[in-house]
């Protein structure tokens, strides 16, 4: 009965819709109506797509008038607060009509056509859109005293991905081709505690977790097993750290947003890495051909396609802990100095990496032409295959 009446609503807001439809496509040629909806479910694309959209538009010479909803589920209610002030989010229904009529019926200049990949380099030419207020700025504060960090003191955020987060909200859906992008949290320990050393209190975030991390330092916290756990300080922690480790998964667009610097470790794929922010820093997996005991190169990399991974004859390791501290320290440095300039063989990577690019497909399609970031300068020496 549900299912019935759901089908006859639709219906019914269809033939209300339709003329409306009509009508956008008539005055088009005087003001462009666009639409989207946004991939709300997963906090990479949510976040993602808002920030290349507004910053693209800050480029933009035309104007349109763009139309957003937002899916059935949403990740982070505090993140949709914040971007209702600054994009129209119409009812979903009405958006979700609307962009059938498109299918349908034709008009792909009334879409809204940008991803969370930075395609148009425009992450490095703009700030942050996103701002707290007075009462969040106190709020967020007075949270972070209460995981035992005071304003005064500076920390680093880590995030290491696992599949507990789509288990726990895809029931029913098999994400386990995902796992290779997975890391071990306990091998990150080690750069943990060295930062500790220099006086950075480490938080690990992340809004539902594995396992809670195993460390008697008082100033390595796990706030994603924490009661303070929220959507509003899965946002303002992160804003607020000096850098973010990550491996390249939804989270990391946080820190992005607010501008601040990245390093992405164990990155799994070439499709997937962000070639494009310039406050980051990469080191890749360890691939290796199973029976010959041999690193791939990138040509290697690039040739055994998109889902190398799942190829039987390549075993993919994790980082060990020391090529993480190391990556973690050099972005230390970085960070300290303020300076992202990249060496004569960091640049001669990324020109190969662009060169090779152009020959897939996979690759080419997901990644602007400028490679901003890094590849970690002794990660680099260590793996001089990669050039071949």
């Amino acid at each position: 009965m549900q299912l019935i009446f759901k089908f006859f609503n639709y219906i019914f807001l269809g033939i209300i819709l339709f003329p409306i439809y009509v009508l956008i496509r008539i005055i088009s040629p005087i003001l462009l109506v666009r639409f989207k909806m946004l991939t709300s479910e997963r906090i990479g694309h949510f976040v993602g797509e808002f920030d290349t959209y507004i910053s693209e538009k800050k480029f933009s010479k035309f104007f349109f008038f763009d139309v957003f909803a937002v899916g059935k589920d949403v990740c982070n209610n505090f993140f949709l607060k914040k971007i209702k002030k600054k994009l129209f989010i119409f009812p979903t229904k009405i958006v979700f009509i609307i962009l059938n009529f498109v299918k349908f019926f034709g008009g792909k200049k009334h879409l809204i056509n940008n991803t969370d990949r930075d395609l148009n380099n425009v992450i490095d030419r703009t700030k942050s859109s996103i701002k707290f207020t007075k009462h969040e700025e106190e709020t967020g504060y007075k949270k972070l005293e209460q995981l035992g960090i005071k304003k005064k003191n500076k920390y680093i955020c880590i995030g290491v991905r696992d599949n507990t987060y789509l288990q726990k909200n895809k029931t029913g859906i098999d994400y386990s081709y995902h796992s290779y992008r997975n890391a071990d949290i306990k091998k990150y320990l080690f750069a943990a505690n060295e930062l500790t050393k220099l006086g950075y209190f480490v938080v690990r975030v992340g809004s539902v977790t594995k396992n809670k991390i195993k460390s008697k330092n008082p100033r390595i916290i796990d706030y994603s097993q924490s009661k303070l756990r929220s959507d509003f300080m899965d946002f303002f922690i992160i804003s607020k750290s000096t850098f973010f480790i990550s491996t390249n998964y939804g989270l990391d667009c946080i820190p992005r947003l607010f501008r601040i610097p990245i390093l992405y470790t164990n990155e799994a794929s070439l499709k997937n890495i962000f070639i494009e922010y310039k406050k980051s820093i990469i080191i890749f997996k360890n691939f290796f051909y199973k029976k010959l005991n041999k690193k791939l190169t990138l040509s290697e990399m690039c040739s055994e396609g998109e889902y190398i991974h799942r190829n039987k004859k390549i075993l993919v390791k994790q980082n060990t802990k020391e090529e993480i501290k190391i990556a973690t320290l050099e972005m230390l440095h970085k960070v300290k100095k303020n300076n992202f300039s990249k060496n004569a063989m960091q640049k001669k990577f990324n020109n190969f990496f662009l060169k090779k690019a152009k020959k897939y497909k996979f690759i080419k399609d997901n990644h602007g032409k400028i490679f901003s970031s890094q590849i970690e300068s002794n990660f680099l020496k260590k793996n001089i295959n990669l050039f071949k």
